[in-house]
């Protein structure tokens, strides 16, 4: 798979992911905090003079990659059943559309089949959002 490596300062590295460790250990955090930690081991795929010998990185595996894939929110996205749903806005009322969703990442998840590019969801709807209820669009920052 492939992988970014955050080295700070706002630089990454490309690299490969070669293996994942069976088994997590246990870490205590600067703050107290027990954390479970898998060691990745990972092939650089350029030059990285900067980094050196037990050197700390932050880094993100690309678990899967989809070319024009349409996607929502995951904050948008709940259950309905044993399906999920979202609240499309449609001329300024919630309408509660059911969805097939692919795959799912902390902020993105996959719409297969429910949704059209370019349809505005409710993020993160509270319980004060119904079905066929008004909402006001706002613009995004």
């Amino acid at each position: 798979a492939a992988m970014r490596l955050d080295v700070g300062s706002g630089k990454s590295l490309a690299a490969r992911l070669r293996d994942i460790e069976p088994a997590a250990f246990t870490k205590i955090s600067p703050l107290g905090v027990e954390e479970q930690r898998v060691r990745a081991i990972g092939d650089l795929l350029e030059p990285a003079p900067q980094v050196g010998d037990r050197f700390r990185l932050a880094a993100t595996i690309v678990l899967w990659r989809g070319e024009d894939v349409l996607q929502v929110p995951a904050g948008a996205v709940f259950r309905t059943g044993d399906g999920w749903s979202v609240f499309a806005v449609e001329q300024g009322r919630a309408r509660r559309r059911p969805i097939r969703a692919g795959h799912r990442g902390a902020a993105a998840v996959e719409v297969l089949d429910g949704l059209k590019a370019g349809e505005k969801v409710v993020v993160y709807p509270s319980d004060r959002v119904t079905e066929g209820g008004r909402v006001v669009v706002e613009a995004a920052d």
